[in-house]
């Protein structure tokens, strides 16, 4: 079951620094808050809240999604799900798994990796979700003929070459 997600739990649990990287560079939006020097309390996380609540509707609507899919991704296996994505994507920066360790809270982690590496962020979100379908939710299909796939040599050595490896990413 997917946890609530409130902007201002959220502002509280973000790094002040990057929050006001997300705001001021990504959207150009709170510029007159100082953001990345607020302190890190739950004053300052209700100043943003409060500026948040004034932005303009479809601003607000684009960042508030953004938000929840950061949010969704702030736990210890949304946090492996980027790692893993970021091993195997083609543009793999292998600074990237000791870099997203050093933020402290799985927010912060999330938050750096959504900033620095969006590229990233689709795969990871895509594996995530798929490694957390309940076995329930998957149709066994029975009675189905038994014929070789039909695979060409150069799509094996395709996927061969890949080298993608079994991992699990559930908590």
């Amino acid at each position: 079951m997917a946890k609530p997600f409130h902007p201002f739990r959220f502002f509280q649990r973000v790094p002040k620094h990057l929050l006001g990287r997300y705001f001021h560079q990504k959207h150009q939006v709170l510029l007159d808050i100082a953001i990345e020097k607020l302190p890190e309390t739950r004053d300052s996380a209700e100043v943003i809240f409060q500026a948040f609540l004034l932005l303009p509707e479809d601003k607000h609507q684009v960042i508030e999604a953004e938000l929840q899919d950061i949010d969704s991704m702030a736990f210890q296996g949304g946090i492996k799900a980027l790692i893993v994505e970021a091993t195997e994507h083609p543009h793999f920066n292998h600074y990237f798994p000791e870099a997203i360790n050093q933020h402290e809270s799985d927010h912060g982690k999330a938050m750096w990796a959504f900033l620095e590496y969006p590229h990233y962020w689709a795969g990871a979100s895509s594996l995530l979700f798929a490694e957390n379908i309940a076995e329930s939710s998957w149709n066994k299909l029975k009675n189905l003929p038994n014929i070789p796939p039909l695979v060409e040599p150069e799509d094996a050595q395709c996927l061969e070459n890949k080298g993608y490896r079994q991992t699990s990413l559930k908590q």
